[in-house]
C-alpha cells in the first residue's frame, strides 16, 4: 500500500506542474518551430515522469523476491500487483500532465478529477461485469480482465496526453470546436460507451468501448497537412 501511494499516486502528481512553464514562457511555440511536433513534446514529459515512478517501484522488487524465498508472499500475485501499480501510475501521469495544460488552478483540479472519475467509472463497469460473468476464476477471467485493464490504461493515457496536446495547438480555425473541449466530452461519455459495449457483449468485452475511445482520442485533434506542396508558377 505504501508503494502504491508513493509510486502510483504521489510521484505522478508532479505532472500537474509540467506544462505550465511551456505555456507561460511560450516555449511550446519555439519547440514547434523545430522538427518536434505536439505529440513529441507531450510524450517526452510523460515518459520521463512515468519512468521515474516505475523505476522507483521496480527498485523495491528485490525485497519481494526475498520474501518469496522465505515463504511470506505469493510471487505471481505480487507481480500482478506491481504491473497494476505501474499501469495506474501511467494513467495518473497522463491525467496530471493533461490537467497541467490549464493555467487556472480551479480548472486543473476540475479536469484532473473528471479524468480520474471517468477512469474509475469505466474500469469498474468493465471489470466488475467481467468478474460477474466469469465468476472471477478460470483462464477466461484472467485473459479478459488483463485485456480490460490494458485497454483502460491505453485509452486514458491517450486521452490525458491528448488534452495536453490540444492545449498547445498554435492555430484553431473559427469553425472548429476547441480540441480540449472535445477531449472533455470524450472523458464524460467514455463510461457510457463502456456500459453499452459491456451490455451488448453480455459483460465479456467491455474493452471494445475503450478501444473505440482510444481511436477517437488519436483523431479528434488531428493536424491536417497538405501531402504535397503546390508547385511554383512559371510566368
Amino acid at each position: 500500500k505504501v508503494a502504491f501511494w508513493i509510486c502510483g499516486v504521489l510521484m505522478p502528481l508532479a505532472g500537474l506542474m509540467l506544462m505550465k512553464p511551456e505555456q507561460d514562457d511560450g516555449n511550446h511555440e519555439l519547440l514547434q518551430m523545430t522538427k518536434l511536433n505536439r505529440w513529441a513534446i507531450v510524450r517526452g514529459k510523460y515518459f520521463v515522469l512515468w519512468a521515474v515512478s516505475s523505476l522507483s517501484l521496480i527498485s523495491l522488487l528485490p525485497y519481494v523476491v526475498v520474501r518469496y524465498f522465505l515463504g511470506g508472499v505469493e510471487l505471481w500475485q505480487e507481480m500482478f500487483c506491481t504491473l497494476s501499480v505501474i499501469g495506474f501510475a501511467g494513467v495518473v501521469c497522463a491525467g496530471a500532465i493533461g490537467a497541467s495544460a490549464y493555467k487556472s488552478i480551479a480548472k486543473r483540479i476540475f479536469v484532473f478529477f473528471l479524468f480520474l472519475g471517468s477512469f474509475s467509472a469505466s474500469s469498474v463497469i468493465v471489470g466488475k461485469s467481467c468478474t460477474f460473468v466469469t465468476r472471477g476464476e478460470g483462464i477466461t477471467f484472467h485473459v479478459l480482465s488483463s485485456l480490460n485493464a490494458l485497454s483502460a490504461v491505453v485509452c486514458y493515457t491517450l486521452l490525458g496526453l491528448g488534452i495536453a496536446r490540444s492545449r498547445i495547438r498554435l492555430v484553431i480555425q473559427r469553425y472548429e470546436l476547441k480540441p480540449s473541449r472535445s477531449f472533455l466530452l470524450l472523458l464524460f461519455f467514455t463510461p457510457f460507451l463502456c456500459g453499452m459495449s459491456t451490455a451488448f457483449t453480455f459483460g465479456y468485452a467491455g474493452m471494445i468501448g475503450l478501444i473505440i475511445m482510444s481511436f477517437a482520442g488519436l483523431n479528434v485533434d488531428k493536424t491536417f497537412r497538405a501531402k504535397h506542396l503546390p508547385k511554383p508558377l512559371h510566368y
